[in-house]
């Protein structure tokens, strides 16, 4: 039972960690709210189908600006937490 929650203390810890990465990645010149899909692609460490898919499900909020896609920050964290096993 120790080995559980261990396993689940140290999930939550790489969580938050992955949030810090998330807020000090780069941001785009739109807003510090949305992220560029090739920082996302690189945070999550997605190839060009995985994205897509991603992006194409509909779990978070994307805005196409010309051939740029960003992603809202808020989405990307509830898709995390939601994920969270």
């Amino acid at each position: 039972m120790q080995q559980v929650l261990d396993l689940i203390s140290k999930l939550f810890t790489e969580i938050a960690d992955l949030k810090n990465q998330l807020l000090q990645q780069e941001t785009s010149s739109v807003s510090p709210d949305w992220v560029p899909k090739k920082i996302l692609m690189r945070f999550l460490d997605y190839g060009d189908t995985q994205i897509a898919a991603l992006l194409n499900s509909g779990e978070l909020d994307v805005v196409t600006i010309g051939k740029r896609k960003f992603i809202h920050r808020d989405s990307i964290t509830k898709f995390l937490e939601k994920n969270r096993k």
